[in-house]
């Protein structure tokens, strides 16, 4: 019962993390249940983010481009989903970094740095 009040605190922390970041809206991964009114939402807010990052903030918007970086954020997405949960206070970690504080918020950047801190939390320093 302790393990299952955690998991929900835990859940409710990376909601409040995804609810609404600077100028993106994005889909928490660990809420997705697979439903097609998810994927539609998950799809839109990838193009939506892809399209504000390399358009109207950058000036890499050639067709390629886009669907290659959609592409590779969907792919982030889908492997966010699986995150497990002994290792959730790492992504929460990740999400309040890069989705609150400094307003980086992809699905790719919150894969690679999850991944990083998951690696890290592993090591110690030795001679």
């Amino acid at each position: 019962m302790k393990k299952l009040i955690s998991l929900f605190a835990v859940m409710m922390l990376s909601t409040s993390a995804f609810a609404g970041l600077g100028n993106q809206n994005i889909f928490n991964p660990i809420e997705f249940t697979g439903t097609e009114e998810q994927k539609v939402e998950v799809i839109a807010s990838i193009e939506r983010g892809v399209y504000q990052t390399f358009c109207i903030e950058g000036d890499m918007c050639a067709d390629s481009t886009l669907r290659m970086m959609e592409n590779s954020e969907l792919k982030a997405f889908k492997y966010l989903t699986q995150i497990e949960v002994a290792t959730m206070d790492l992504y929460n970690g990740v999400v309040q970094t890069y989705c609150v504080d400094i307003d980086m918020c992809s699905y790719s950047t919150i894969k690679m740095m999850y991944d990083s801190e998951v690696k890290a939390s592993k090591q110690t320093l030795t001679f």
